[in-house]
């Protein structure tokens, strides 16, 4: 599985994603706090679908089923600034164990994400910093998916 930058000039939404060839860390990071029209973020009792963020590519020689998964045990579960975040394929249909995509070898789709925020009164902090995530990706050819078992991904 690769994941992959999009043109910028045909993809605008890809401004969010950094992936591991400019970053030292060797992982890639979605960064929704900012973007190319000086927003700063996102805003709390609302729903975002950032559409076509980067590209998902099967390099292996055989059809996949890929889903992503979040670390229940990570900062985005315990954020109370966030309520849901889920990838979604090229027609904004969510991408779970329990809906993956499937994808021939050399196949591709172009990801986005869906990210949902409480309303502010459900909030203790609406300033404090960001919530970090860690998501797996998943791959099977049969899509029998184990849950989440941590890892180094990010």
């Amino acid at each position: 599985v690769q994941l992959e930058s999009l043109d910028v000039d045909n993809f605008p939404n890809s401004t969010y994603f950094e992936d591991s060839d400019s970053r030292t860390d060797g992982l890639i990071k979605l960064d929704v706090n900012s973007n190319a029209n000086q927003g700063e973020g996102v805003a709390l009792d609302s729903e975002y679908e950032i559409l076509q963020i980067f590209e998902l590519r099967n390099a292996g020689t055989e059809e996949v089923a890929l889903a992503f998964e979040n670390d229940p045990d990570d900062d985005i579960t315990e954020d109370e600034r966030v309520d849901d975040l889920v990838y979604l394929d090229e027609d904004g249909e969510d991408i779970t164990i329990e809906n993956s995509l499937t994808l021939p070898a050399g196949g591709s789709e172009n990801v986005g994400v869906r990210l949902e925020t409480p309303p502010e009164e459900d909030v203790d902090d609406p300033d404090a910093d960001p919530a970090l995530a860690t998501t797996k990706i998943l791959a099977d050819e049969e899509g029998e998916f184990d849950f989440f078992d941590g890892g180094t991904g990010g």
